[in-house]
């Protein structure tokens, strides 16, 4: 078990030494890992409650061990007498049992281990996870991990009544050595829940005639590992054909055009697979040369005078935006107004109606990013 930033990784399966039954496995050391993986490297009590309670070791209790709280970093609330804890699990002294000298045969006496001199029934427990961990101060081995229950000592009333810390910084402190017969909590196997439905891929993606233009995409892949099974065509290329699950974050995929399109416009379609085996198609087209995706369906109107309301002398100019281009409208006559709303453009013009009003002209430009601009005439009748 390795730890990177504060996380750990390799949860490892179930194996053909896990001693459960059918269905069920011994659960890695992440199900062991409580609030942020504090006790990873530090003795913890902050989501538990020893059995029986005081700081006095007991040599006469009923029982001996923890209840865990799962949901919270609270400490379950309970006493000698009891039974059950809401969102809580007990967990028992079951003791540790030391080969001793590895001897074998049916006579041999496996006795139960003393953890610092004393008897683990009724002071300290391992239960075994199926996940290695690094230990020593420099990491340099690997050995079983095991959530080391550590209650109280004779004697002593400083000591225990925590889970001891997974990782020790010296060989001789407590934790479970690879001798020891300890217990298993065995934990039932689910399969991971498909969230494929909450998965997210483009339906198209166009690129430019030239070659050498770009067209970034955002696909979300909530638990699944994803790879191109077919990449559509020889034309574009992406910058990775594979990647990981990123729990709705999403990850950006860059297209690339490999070719420049002299001829119309074209289209293949790229298909993409889950480790679910759901499957995603995605156009890809490739624009014929000169091709903006922006237009107007108008290039010249004409108003009223305006002598009622200001509807009476405004006008729409519906804009064809297929590569969704940011774009302004403006004009240098000051008696001409814009507004935009979506691809709605609105030309309003101010009333002309004076004793001596003629016909004015003039122009609204609309300026899409990084295209030439567009000229609309006006034409305001008096």
């Amino acid at each position: 078990m390795e730890k990177f930033n504060g996380a750990a990784v390799n949860e490892g399966n179930k194996t053909i030494y896990d001693p459960c039954p059918v269905g069920y496995r011994v659960p890695p050391l992440l199900a062991y890992l409580f609030h942020n993986d504090d006790n990873y490297k530090n003795n913890y009590n902050g989501n538990n409650t020893y059995i029986p309670s005081g700081n006095d070791y007991n040599s006469s209790a009923s029982h001996y061990g923890f209840w865990i709280n799962y949901t919270s970093n609270t400490r379950p609330s309970a006493t000698n007498t009891t039974t059950s804890v809401a969102n809580s699990t007990w967990f028992p002294l079951g003791g540790m049992y030391d080969p001793g000298s590895w001897a074998e045969g049916e006579d041999v006496d496996y006795p139960l281990s003393n953890v610092d001199g004393y008897s683990s029934l009724k002071v300290n427990s391992i239960v075994w996870t199926n996940t290695p961990i690094k230990y020593g101060a420099g990491g340099e081995a690997f050995r079983p991990g095991a959530m080391f229950l550590h209650g109280t000592e004779p004697n002593n009333t400083a000591n225990g009544r925590h889970l001891h810390k997974f990782i020790e910084t010296q060989y001789t402190y407590l934790y479970a050595k690879t001798q020891f017969a300890g217990s298993v909590r065995c934990v039932k196997i689910q399969e991971a829940q498909d969230f494929g439905e909450l998965n997210e891929f483009p339906a198209e993606v166009s690129l430019k005639a030239p070659n050498g233009s770009t067209k970034s995409a955002t696909i979300k892949v909530i638990n699944e590992t994803w790879e191109v099974i077919n990449p559509g065509a020889p034309w574009f290329y992406l910058d990775k054909y594979s990647g990981n699950p990123d729990a709705g974050a999403g990850q950006n995929i860059l297209f690339t055009a490999s070719e420049e399109n002299t001829g119309a416009e074209r289209e293949a379609t790229l298909v993409i697979r889950t480790s679910k085996g759901n499957t995603y198609p995605i156009k890809v087209i490739q624009r014929a040369i000169g091709y903006t995706g922006f237009s107007v369906d108008k290039l010249s109107v004409e108003l009223a005078r305006g002598t009622g309301q200001a509807s009476s002398r405004s006008t729409t100019v519906t804009i064809t935006n297929l590569e969704n281009l940011s774009w302004t409208a403006s004009s240098a006559q000051n008696w001409l107004s814009t507004s935009i709303n979506g691809n709605i453009l609105t030309i309003t013009a101010d009333r002309n109606n004076g004793n001596n009003a003629t016909v004015r002209y003039g122009t609204v430009t609309v300026r899409p990013e990084g295209l030439e601009p567009i000229e609309i005439s006006v034409k305001q009748n008096n």
